[in-house]
């Protein structure tokens, strides 16, 4: 973990912005074949929706944007 220095992060307009906002998400949908996982899912027996969801996590974190947190005013890189 590492605390960044907001007065020179690039992020910090994004930032700025949604820290305003009362509920600061926002949702993306897209379409993606997953044909492939659910054949090996289904083959082995285990759960669909653990192993999507496991995938999509270790996706996010190889994207830096989505490894920065505000903890409590203070943003770090996780």
């Amino acid at each position: 973990m590492r605390i960044i220095d907001k007065a020179a992060w690039p992020r910090r307009g994004h930032y700025d912005f949604f820290a305003l906002l009362a509920d600061p998400f926002y949702s993306l949908t897209f379409p993606a074949d997953v044909t492939a996982l659910r054949e090996y899912t289904r083959k082995r027996g285990i759960s669909f929706y653990y192993s999507l969801c496991f995938l999509v996590t270790k996706a996010m974190e190889r994207v830096e944007a989505f490894r920065y947190k505000d903890r409590n005013g203070t943003i770090v890189l996780h």
